[in-house]
């Protein structure tokens, strides 16, 4: 299946010296049109289907994105899975797992 999104040139370094890379838009879907510039990811595994990273928000590690999910609102996502959810300024680590639920303003440790 064709990716949704490519990696930009643009990247951050991290403060453990982790690369994460911008992506882009390469189709429309949902609220996002083709060209649109999102958060950042470390590699193309964490994110799938037509989810979408928002603004400067941050998923690295061994984290995925999925089926449909949104991490917005400066939300960082670590070593975790987002199912059918939306997070929104909220951290995600420790390997939680979030699924069929929006989380505001948490931590998920």
């Amino acid at each position: 299946m064709e990716k949704h999104f490519v990696l930009t040139e643009e990247f951050k370094v991290l403060e453990n010296g982790t690369k994460v890379f911008r992506i882009k838009a390469t189709k429309d879907f949902r609220d996002v049109k083709a060209g649109d510039l999102g958060g950042f990811v470390e590699n193309e595994d964490n994110l799938f289907d037509t989810s979408w990273i928002y603004d400067d928000c941050i998923v690295r590690g061994v984290s995925l994105v999925k089926k449909w999910s949104s991490v917005r609102d400066n939300s960082i996502v670590i070593d975790s899975v987002i199912e059918k959810s939306v997070v929104e300024d909220s951290l995600v680590r420790n390997f939680s797992v979030v699924i069929d639920s929006v989380i505001e303003k948490s931590f998920v440790i």
